[in-house]
């Protein structure tokens, strides 16, 4: 059985000539910078999906303004991790995504490969004992901050690089088995919406040939329908409630939303409630 060795994550990587560093400060990445057709992306911590960089909503900058920063480029095989907010994420940088910048709010981890695979460190630091040390670990009362010097003193138990390698092999293979099936997914999804459109939106639905058309508020729709509220179709829930100091609470916000689907994030103490939630 391999023997499995215990170090910090700072010490890996001063050991082979890592880097653990921090995302550009306001103060040097501002508002302007960004531009729509930019060819260098940025990665915030809300563009870390399944240890993967999703490039849905992703903000962009030019290739003048990317080697103004040159330092917080990212490599190949470099981690970015989530050091605000929503302590946990990670994504892994593959050569297919470009050219990467550590945005603001994101941390930079890169270990060349030497005692340590950057590939399994990957799937190392999305187990829920690395989440659950960082997230003890950050400060800040209303949001939760990483510093590298956290980060650095974080814990990796590991086994010898040949059982590393094949750890990662495994879980690669099972990450791409889901992205194919994430992928198909999103093909079916496309596919409900078109009918959708189709049904509900231009009414060609089978057998609308046959169908009339009259007249409503919202324009020409199908004989026998009829324009509703939400409100007469639906419970909506006005209640607002401020939780007590002792309470125990699971504050959903923006960052907790997926595509149709909710990812709740744990329950915690009203008194460490963020000052929106309170």
């Amino acid at each position: 059985m391999s023997e499995w060795r215990e170090r910090t994550l700072g010490a890996i990587a001063d050991a082979g000539d890592g880097v653990i560093r921090t995302g550009p400060f306001g103060s040097q990445l501002h508002r302007h910078d960004y531009v729509d057709d930019g060819p260098v992306i940025v990665v915030m911590p809300k563009d870390m999906s399944g240890g993967r960089i999703s490039t849905s909503s992703i903000a962009r900058i030019s290739d003048e303004s990317a080697l103004r920063l040159a330092e917080h480029l990212l490599q190949p095989g470099d981690i970015v991790l989530a050091r605000r907010g929503d302590i946990g994420r990670s994504a892994w940088v593959d050569a297919s995504d470009g050219s990467v910048l550590c945005g603001t709010g994101s941390m930079r981890i890169h270990i060349p490969n030497g005692e340590l695979s950057s590939r399994y460190l990957h799937y190392f630091l999305q187990t829920d004992a690395a989440v659950d040390w960082l997230r003890g670990q950050a400060v800040g009362a209303t949001m939760p901050n990483l510093n590298a010097d956290i980060v650095r003193a974080l814990p990796i138990r590991y086994p010898d690089i040949t059982v590393q390698s094949r750890v990662a092999e495994i879980l690669d293979a099972i990450d791409d088995l889901i992205e194919n099936n994430r992928r198909r997914i999103a093909l079916l999804e496309q596919m409900a919406q078109a009918i959708y459109r189709e049904w509900f939106v231009h009414f060609r639905y089978p057998g609308h040939e046959d169908d009339e058309l009259a007249d409503s508020p919202l324009g020409l729709i199908p004989v026998g329908w009829e324009p509703r509220l939400l409100s007469e179709v639906a419970a909506i829930n006005r209640k607002q409630r401020k939780p007590d100091a002792d309470d125990s609470v699971v504050y959903i916000d923006i960052s907790a939303l997926g595509d149709r689907s909710v990812r709740p994030p744990p329950p915690i103490a009203g008194a460490e409630a963020p000052g929106r939630a309170r």
